[in-house]
């Protein structure tokens, strides 16, 4: 059997609605093991993984006088895809992964320019943690 490694992050700022209060923020990172279905050296088609990930996020509040969360994740469990390579080094892939999440979050109220902490909370679940559709690129040596 082939396999592969995958290495992902994401990062988002504060992005703000018309009035100018920041909605959220996040970011993550996370690596994955592969074994494909496959063993031609194109590392296409279907495979099957095990990930583990982790992340940040900021829910602002949509108002002056409302409820935001700041807190963190990590997760590990089971991928299944499928990709397409376009060229020898860029493609697209199509997958889904679920498995165990900790979330570890703190909630907030803001009232005028202020935020008051209200408490910490954490969520352990078994759960879908994500669908995703991305481009691809491939580093190192291509075999015929």
């Amino acid at each position: 059997r082939q396999w592969s490694l995958t290495l992902d992050g994401s990062y988002t700022s504060y992005l703000r609605n018309g009035n100018g209060f920041k909605k959220y923020a996040f970011s993550s990172f996370g690596t994955e093991f592969r074994m494909w279905q496959k063993d031609n050296y194109r590392f296409q088609g279907f495979y099957g993984g095990i990930y583990i990930d982790g992340g940040e996020f900021d829910k602002t509040p949509k108002s002056v006088h409302s409820k935001g969360h700041t807190g963190s994740y990590v997760g590990t469990g089971l991928t299944v895809g499928y990709t397409w390579m376009f060229t020898p080094w860029l493609g697209m892939e199509l997958g889904v992964r679920g498995g165990f999440r900790h979330v570890a979050y703190d909630d907030y109220f803001r009232q005028n320019s202020h935020s008051y902490y209200q408490g910490t909370h954490y969520e352990n679940s078994i759960c879908l943690n994500g669908i995703f559709l991305n481009f691809t690129a491939r580093l190192g040596k291509y075999k015929k």
